[in-house]
């Protein structure tokens, strides 16, 4: 056989190898990524099945480090898109300055709210710095698709046409992320308060159901419980909750206390829920990641290893006096953080189950004078809760009756 014909037929080959190592590719889908950064305000990187990149805010101007290195860990050094849910500095502040996120990755777009002064925060603060001189400027609002990966849909349900006159926060751009390969569903809010969630409610009703929720920012629901923890809630049904506060608030200022009334109203809707929510929490759990594999299996990892470890309950029984009543003493595990010291909780039941009695941190005392079956259980304020634990406490017959 002449060489040259050699030549051809290894040429055949190697293009047909080609062919089927690159139709194989094609077939092995990738997991979808979301990953949530602990930094102050939020950040999120979405990593398609496609292999594209997008980047859902960027945290405050002293945190964009964390999220450049986390990027970096990730091997991206192209970000697709850059969306910002609204201007303030916890959300827009890491895409700015010299130091910022476009300055240091080629970025292809920009997406934002149609809000007042937004197209002269990009081009004072964003473009010059920016590494790409040549990005694409868009304004999203209600109904906008965003082009990002053909096996993802992502939808921009808020804001309206019309940029809300409420403040920036509850202007703040909302969507909708379904992976088209299962049908699961990833709702990301910015700072929508009250009112924007009444708004989607309104607007869309059963079409905001999803799997996992990224909670508004600021969880702080003042004068609207209905639509805050109770009609959003029922509504969305998420499966799993985001809570991107980056440290737990202390006990003081108005601001302070609203935060830590919001998450207990939130813990209580995630105990009380028949749907199985966990709700994360950046300052309980660190960077939080959420993979959602083609065949629709969602899972949930994060940097710290205390994912689902639950409370822990221990009973003990002291005897009575002469057949008196005998003391049980339920004992709860230690809270981790002092400042907030109801994040764990106590229930009892005495009835086998029907209704619930709750305590605090550290025991609750029973007195028991009569034969009965105690059920006990300890939750915290993420979802988490230990197994329920059944205690029978037996009494001579003649206290008995």
């Amino acid at each position: 056989m002449r060489n040259d014909t050699r030549i051809k037929i290894k040429g055949i080959l190697f293009i047909l190898m080609c062919l089927i190592l690159s139709g194989a590719n094609q077939m092995i889908s990738q997991p979808l990524k979301i990953h949530t950064l602990h930094v102050h305000g939020d950040a999120h990187i979405i990593q398609t099945p496609g292999g594209k990149t997008m980047l859902i805010d960027a945290g405050s101007p002293w945190h964009s480090g964390i999220v450049k290195n986390y990027i970096d860990s990730l091997g991206i050094d192209t970000i697709d898109i850059a969306y910002v849910s609204h201007f303030h500095g916890d959300h827009f502040g890491g895409f700015t300055g010299e130091d910022g996120i476009l300055a240091s990755l080629h970025v292809k777009e920009f997406f934002c709210v149609n809000e007042e002064n937004a197209k002269e925060y990009f081009n004072h603060l964003v473009l010059p710095f920016s590494k790409n001189p040549d990005i694409e400027y868009h304004v999203m609002k209600k109904g906008d698709l965003i082009d990002l990966d053909p096996e993802i849909e992502i939808r921009v349900l808020y804001p309206p046409d019309s940029y809300p006159d409420r403040g920036k926060n509850n202007g703040s751009a909302a969507c909708m992320i379904t992976d088209l390969r299962n049908g699961k569903k990833f709702l990301y809010m910015g700072d929508g308060l009250e009112h924007q969630a009444k708004d989607l409610v309104a607007l869309y009703h059963d079409d905001l159901r999803c799997d996992v929720l990224k909670y508004a920012h600021h969880l702080q629901y003042e004068s609207d419980d209905q639509y805050s923890l109770g009609t959003f809630m029922e509504v969305t049904q998420p499966r799993f909750g985001i809570i991107t506060k980056h440290k737990m608030s202390k006990p003081g200022p108005k601001y302070h206390d609203l935060t830590i009334q919001s998450l207990e109203k939130l813990y209580d809707y995630t105990w009380n829920s028949q749907s199985g929510l966990k709700s994360l929490y950046l300052a309980k759990h660190g960077h939080i990641t959420v993979t959602c594999t083609e065949d629709g299996i969602i899972s949930m990892s994060a940097s710290k290893n205390n994912l689902y470890i639950p409370p822990e309950i221990v009973a003990s029984e002291d005897p009575g006096v002469k057949n008196g009543p005998l003391i049980l003493t339920m004992t709860l595990s230690e809270p981790t953080w002092d400042q907030y010291i109801e994040e764990i909780r106590g229930c009892y039941s005495m009835d086998g189950g029907a209704t619930w009695n709750e305590f605090f941190y550290p025991d609750k005392q029973l007195k028991i004078n009569k034969t009965t079956t105690v059920l006990m259980k300890a939750r915290d304020v993420y979802g988490n809760s230990s197994d329920t634990k059944s205690i029978e406490i037996v009494f001579p017959s003649a206290v008995d009756n």
